[in-house]
């Protein structure tokens, strides 16, 4: 350890051995250096430990601001779970009300359910990934089965024709190898990635136990949080889809009418199944409302039939949908300023161009116009004192009508009886069917805006359900001011529609369409977060509900479904 000098001693040119660490500060210190840093009151509470026992832990590249430079991540926000710096408060947290140091939200860590869960949750991937990885060798070894067994029949099928038959059976033999070196590769690509993943995930896991057996506090909790980071992705990696593959199946097909046949010895057969890899799930993720079976008459499932061919680059940010009573179909486009049109059978037919970003939309049928409500430039996340607008549009020309300016920011839209309600941050207001504001509530979510609502009776703005972008779907009795919420399952809920048995649809951001009971319990899930149909925004019924058209890949497509 003599090459190890002391840090600060060496910003004054001299060489002093170095006996300590500093696991704050991250630097080598002298027995003088020590000594002065733990007579320091900005210091005195860092955890200092040998050189040699500093070799030995993980190197926690967390510290450092990745947004401003040379600025540490010594403050951590409740509300949003993330570390920040000074800065970072100032410009993204100013409106928070639970951001605090990190040395006091890190004290007694070891023991928080945060690291108790992050430990679980990377020894569950673990097992995940290696779950993975039995079912690839066993499937590496099917395929090799079969292709061997396969290749026998074939041989033994070929003895009984003549020789003319051997350019045919080079031909059979090499649709097999073609078939299985397909299949191989692909299952040696998931094999490949899914020990990536779980190499790593062991490697922080040992790491983080590595701290989590020393002093430094502030280390554990700053690595569990990067950790936590990393094993998100890994289910997502896994979400995704992009770790499953498809089993292969062959089979050979004699033919017995040998002389009036092209393929002479048969064919070859592959059929395909699915492998699923489920997600293990800790706190609130495992969470659920009790399930209600009511609906097994209702309708048993959704069949996917097409999808809107949007006309954009394919980077449209589509947040608002409506259906008119004719069928047809109008979107909201939050990233292009753009309100389209599309006919009931999906073909594109207009659009209209507003002066603001656009998010929901609500249809006039009486009058065929539509009502958009328009956010400007603005964050959500700044909605409080801020403007916004109402968009009135002709459907039928696609020309923009009057606007109308708000004292706040409108973002969930919906229509009662000749009334609109618009949702924004912690209200609900009630307008007339010309934009005037006769009425409020303020819900009991503080710090969420209301992003998408449904009145229980589309007549009556009594009794609705909204949803908000804080982990709650909520009732509201909204006359009577009182806001209350039901039992609910886990997910982010973005749209929110009723059908015509008073079932409630809700997309949520992790991919998955659930369906709900007027007493908030879950049905059943329509949509499935591994279903490759990426994060789920608005939604909205045809006029007579056997139809369903989902805003699926984050906005970027609409999917339509039949519901059977």
């Amino acid at each position: 350890m003599s090459s190890v000098f002391c840090e600060p001693c060496q910003t004054e040119d001299l060489s002093s051995p170095a006996s300590k660490w500093c696991t704050n500060c991250e630097e080598a210190l002298c027995v003088e250096c020590e000594r002065s840093h733990r007579k320091s009151k900005a210091s005195r509470n860092h955890v200092l430990v040998d050189l040699l026992s500093a070799k030995s832990l993980p190197k926690v590249k967390v510290q450092e601001c990745l947004s401003h430079e040379e600025q540490k991540l010594d403050l951590f926000c409740i509300d949003h779970d993330e570390l920040c710096c000074r800065l970072c408060m100032t410009e993204n947290h100013r409106t928070c009300a639970k951001v605090v140091p990190v040395d006091l939200v890190a004290k007694d860590v070891k023991s928080s359910t945060m690291v108790v869960h992050v430990l679980e949750h990377a020894d569950d991937l673990v097992n995940c990934l290696g779950n993975i990885l039995v079912k690839v060798e066993k499937e590496s070894k099917e395929i090799d089965r079969q292709g061997k067994e396969i290749s026998e029949q074939v041989s033994t099928y070929k003895k009984h024709i003549i020789d003319l038959l051997d350019e045919a059976e080079q031909s059979v033999q090499s649709k097999i190898e073609e078939i299985c070196t397909k299949q191989r590769r692909n299952v040696t690509d998931i094999q490949e990635q899914a020990l990536d993943q779980k190499t790593k995930i062991e490697s922080y896991l040992t790491n983080l136990q590595a701290l989590s057996s020393t002093d430094s506090n502030e280390q554990t909790f700053l690595f569990a949080h990067y950790l936590k980071s990393l094993l998100s992705e890994t289910d997502s990696l896994i979400e995704s889809k992009r770790l499953n593959f498809l089993s292969q199946i062959l089979s050979f097909e004699t033919n017995k009418d040998i002389l009036s046949s092209e393929n002479i010895l048969g064919e070859i057969g592959s059929t395909i199944k699915s492998n699923e890899i489920n997600v293990p799930r800790h706190g609130a993720q495992a969470s659920g409302s009790v399930t209600d079976n009511s609906t097994k008459d209702i309708v048993k499932k959704l069949e996917f039939t097409s999808r809107l061919e949007l006309t954009g680059s394919g980077n449209e940010q589509i947040r608002g949908i409506a259906v008119s009573k004719t069928g047809n179909i109008v979107l909201c486009d939050h990233k292009s300023y753009y309100v389209l049109l599309f006919s009931a059978d999906g073909r594109y037919l207009d659009k209209c161009n507003v002066k603001r970003k656009p998010w929901n939309i609500v249809i006039l049928d009486d009058l065929n116009h539509a009502v958009v409500s328009l956010t400007g430039n603005i964050n959500i996340a700044s909605l409080v004192s801020v403007c916004g607008h109402l968009q009135f549009i002709d459907i039928n020309t696609m020309t923009s009508l009057r606007e109308i300016k708000l004292d706040f920011v409108p973002l969930g839209l919906a229509l009662a009886g000749n009334q609109i309600l618009a949702g924004t941050w912690n209200q609900i207001y009630i307008l007339s069917a010309n934009g005037v504001c006769v009425g409020s509530a303020k819900t009991n979510r503080s710090r969420c805006p209301v992003t998408y609502i449904a009145p229980k009776m589309s007549s009556s703005v009594d009794d609705l359900y909204y949803s908000t972008s804080d982990f709650l779907l909520l009732s509201s009795k909204i006359y009577g001011n009182t806001m209350q919420s039901f039992p609910f399952v886990s997910g982010r809920p973005r749209g929110i529609a009723l059908d015509d048995h008073g079932y409630i649809y809700l997309a949520t951001m992790e991919g998955q369409l659930l369906r709900i009971s007027s007493e908030g319990k879950l049905c059943d899930i329509l949509i499935e977060g591994v279903e490759g149909y990426g994060n789920l925004w608005a939604i909205s019924f045809s006029y007579d509900y056997k139809k369903l058209f989902v805003v699926t890949e984050n906005g970027s497509s609409v999917s339509v479904f039949e519901l059977k």
